[in-house]
């Protein structure tokens, strides 16, 4: 996929996942030049919801920052069990954050966004990270 394809994907319209928190800040990081890949392979949305869920429910413990979890295990949940989607992952320096994005099966229409803080080491260290 293309950048300026997935930057159109994740323009804000209106009661998409793209209007989310998540997806404007994976959208800005793209429009800087973030790493990101989309994968061919596709997983069911009943599994990428329960699995989000876990997560989300982890990062909490864990006190660490992140977005569009809530949002993105609702409309994964709210799929067929076996809706096929393909997963994203954008990689932001500023601010430093990690996202994967959900798309369809034909990488047309983004389902969800979520991304986790990044707790970068410091450059030439190997502490900070998780």
């Amino acid at each position: 996929m293309e950048r300026e394809r997935l930057i159109e994907l994740l323009t804000d319209d209106t009661g998409s996942a793209a209007a989310t928190p998540a997806a404007g800040t994976c959208r800005r990081g793209l429009v800087d030049g973030a790493e990101f890949v989309v994968y061919e392979e596709t997983l069911p949305a009943e599994s990428l919801a329960a699995t989000y869920a876990r997560r989300e429910l982890h990062l909490s413990k864990l006190g660490l920052d992140s977005l569009g979890f809530a949002e993105s295990v609702r409309g994964l949940s709210a799929l067929p069990a076996d809706t096929q989607l393909r997963l994203g992952h954008v990689g932001v320096e500023d601010p430093p954050f990690s996202f994967v994005l959900f798309l369809d099966k034909e990488a047309t229409r983004v389902v969800g966004c979520v991304g986790v803080a990044r707790n970068d080491p410091p450059k030439g260290t190997d502490e900070g990270g998780l």
